[in-house]
């Protein structure tokens, strides 16, 4: 089993849910884009974001496998949708779909699916109490097996990207940005996105550091130009926290007539 946390995961405490779970049940954690944050990425369970990520040095090309090897899928909050499911390529027909969603018509929309309507971090604790009642010795054998093969994704992935990452010619690359953005996040930053490629740099780059920690970008939310009003809105929200905006030149064209 592998769980799927998708935008929903982030809300009303269910990210909590979901880190209880995935230790409880020696359970590997994807997130889709809107996921990001869902779950603490330097978890020895944590396999990032897959959806659409799968390029020559995604770290998607190199956990994909233990995801299509799933025989059953716990969807936590996510709609199944293009991105989220690498144009519906992903989920194999063998796999049985357990969907958790409070909005019953997402359930079944894409996939058929073990119905589970309500609220995320309510149903999560109550599948972990459920767990916590039964034998998980055959789960707790395979973890360590299961960590291994995902640290080996992990470092599969850092071994790809360090040349770029390290990049230090002009133009600067992107994964260099990450990178320097890395070393200074704390898990209280807010990472925010604009539109097109750089929503990509944020989830298929960066490493989340707490479960919960939030990541927002427009995929399923706003178009171009969102960005820097956004990141002003969640400093409002969060005024204790570092928000770092990514926004390109014409993101910021929507925007700079204002300042």
């Amino acid at each position: 089993p592998v769980a799927l946390a998708g935008g929903g995961a982030l809300a009303g405490g269910a990210a909590r849910a979901l880190a209880r779970l995935q230790d409880c049940a020696s359970l590997p954690v994807f997130t889709t884009n809107m996921g990001k944050g869902a779950v603490d990425e330097f978890h020895p369970l944590s396999c990032g974001v897959l959806g659409s990520l799968l390029g020559p040095a995604s770290l998607g090309r190199h956990t994909k496998a233990l995801f299509e090897s799933a025989d059953l899928i716990l969807e936590v909050g996510t709609r199944n949708n293009q991105n989220g499911t690498d144009s519906w390529r992903l989920i194999g027909p063998k796999a049985t779909i357990v969907q958790i969603d409070i909005d019953p018509q997402e359930i079944g929309r894409n996939y058929e699916a073990v119905r589970l309507v309500g609220d995320a971090a309510e149903t999560l604790a109550a599948l972990t109490q459920a767990l916590e009642a039964l034998d998980l010795s055959h789960r707790d054998a395979g973890r360590k097996a299961l960590e291994d093969t995902i640290a080996d994704a992990w470092q599969a992935f850092e071994a790809a990207r360090k040349p770029l990452a390290e990049h230090n010619s002009v133009p600067i690359r992107p994964e260099r940005v990450m990178a320097e953005l890395q070393r200074v996040m704390t898990p209280e930053t807010i990472v925010v996105a604009d539109a097109s490629y750089s929503s990509m740099w944020i989830v298929g780059q960066l490493r989340g550091m707490a479960s919960g920690m939030r990541f927002i970008t427009p995929r399923g939310l706003a178009g171009l130009g969102w960005g820097l009003p956004l990141a002003m809105g969640a400093k409002l929200a969060r005024p204790a926290s570092p928000v770092v905006a990514l926004v390109g030149d014409g993101g910021f064209a929507h925007s700079w007539a204002e300042l």
